[in-house]
C-alpha cells in the first residue's frame, strides 16, 4: 500500500498542473493519471492484482507515483502481473519513479508543483534500498532548491540526511535551515516555529541540541513582541528537556503566554500555559 505520508503530499498536489506539464513535454504530476487514482482507490484484498495492473499502467504513462507503488513490492509480485515486462524488479521501478518524479524539481519549479513527492521518495528509499550516490545526487538537487527559496525550511531540515555523504554541504544546509527556523520564531510565526521545535521528538543529538537552543533564544524576541504561541513553544520544549537550570526562563516565558491573547488563527494557549507556569514554579521552589 501506498504510504500515508505519500498520500498525503500527492492530496495537495493540484490535479490542474497536469495539463500544463503535457504541454511542456513534462511527465504527469504523480499521481495525477486516472490509472493511479483508479488503483489507489482498490482496497480488497482480493483485487491486490488489479491494484498491481493499474499501478503498472500508472508507471507505463510515466506516473511516477505509479512506479513508486511497484517499487515496493517483492519480484515475485510483480511476475504475476499481466504485461510485466521480463525481468523487471521493484529496483526497476525504484529509478524509474525517481528520474520521473526529479523532473519537477527544476530550478524554475518548486516544491508546489510536485517536487515534494521526490523528497518523499529518497527518504523512504534511503531505508528500503542501498541508495548510495543516487540519495546524494537527489539530496543536492533539493538542497539547490532550498538555497533558491523554493523549498520550505520544514522540508530542507529532512533533506539534510540526504547529503549525509557530503558533510561541508550538510552544514551549509543546516545552517540556512536554523536561520528560517529562528527567523520564524524571531517573528512569531507560530507554524514554522512548532516546526523548528518539532525536531526534538526525533531525538535529541549532541549536533542538534545547540541548534535547539539557539531556537529558544529567538522565541524569546517572538514573544517579546507579543507571539503567545511562539512563548509556549519554547517554554515547552525547556520543560520536557533542559535542565532545571531552564525551568526559571520556562516560567517566564509560560507566564508571558498566559498574559498575552492569541494571534488571529492561533489557538488560545492562555490556560494551560498559565497552569504550566504554576506547576513550573512549584517545581523551582521545590529544588530549593
Amino acid at each position: 500500500m501506498i504510504s500515508l505520508s505519500l498520500r498525503w503530499v500527492l492530496a495537495l498536489i493540484a490535479i490542474s498542473f497536469a495539463a500544463t506539464a503535457q504541454a511542456q513535454s513534462m511527465p504527469p504530476l504523480p499521481g495525477s493519471t486516472a490509472e493511479y487514482r483508479a488503483a489507489d482507490g482498490i482496497f480488497h484484498p482480493e483485487l491486490a492484482g488489479k491494484r498491481l495492473e493499474m499501478m503498472l499502467a500508472a508507471c507505463q504513462k510515466k506516473d511516477a507515483a505509479g512506479c513508486y507503488d511497484l517499487a515496493q513490492r517483492r519480484t515475485e509480485a510483480l511476475k504475476a502481473v499481466p504485461g510485466m515486462p521480463p525481468g523487471a524488479t521493484p529496483e526497476t521501478f525504484v529509478e524509474q519513479s525517481l528520474q520521473l518524479a526529479k523532473q519537477w524539481c527544476a530550478p524554475d519549479k518548486g516544491i508546489e508543483d510536485g517536487c515534494e513527492t521526490y523528497r518523499v521518495f529518497l527518504s523512504n528509499f534511503q531505508f528500503m534500498h542501498s541508495g548510495g550516490d543516487r540519495i546524494l545526487e537527489g539530496g543536492r538537487v533539493l538542497a539547490k532548491l532550498c538555497f533558491s527559496g523554493k523549498s520550505r525550511a520544514t522540508d530542507c531540515s529532512d533533506v539534510e540526511r540526504l547529503i549525509a555523504a557530503a558533510p561541508a554541504e550538510q552544514s551549509a544546509l543546516a545552517a540556512w535551515v536554523d536561520k528560517e527556523f529562528e527567523a520564524g520564531c524571531a517573528s512569531g510565526d507560530r507554524d514554522v516555529c512548532n516546526r523548528g521545535f518539532f525536531r526534538q521528538w526525533g531525538g535529541i543529538t549532541e549536533e542538534l541540541a545547540p541548534r535547539l537552543l539557539r531556537l529558544v533564544d529567538a522565541s524569546v524576541t517572538g514573544c517579546n513582541a507579543g507571539a503567545a504561541s511562539v512563548c509556549f513553544e519554547a517554554a515547552d520544549f525547556l520543560v520536557n528537556h533542559a535542565s532545571p537550570d531552564g525551568y526559571p526562563l520556562a516560567a517566564d516565558l509560560f507566564r508571558a503566554a498566559c498574559n498575552l491573547p492569541p494571534r488571529p488563527g492561533e489557538e488560545d494557549v492562555k490556560e494551560v500555559a498559565c497552569k504550566n507556569e504554576a506547576l513550573v514554579r512549584a517545581a523551582i521552589a521545590k529544588g530549593k
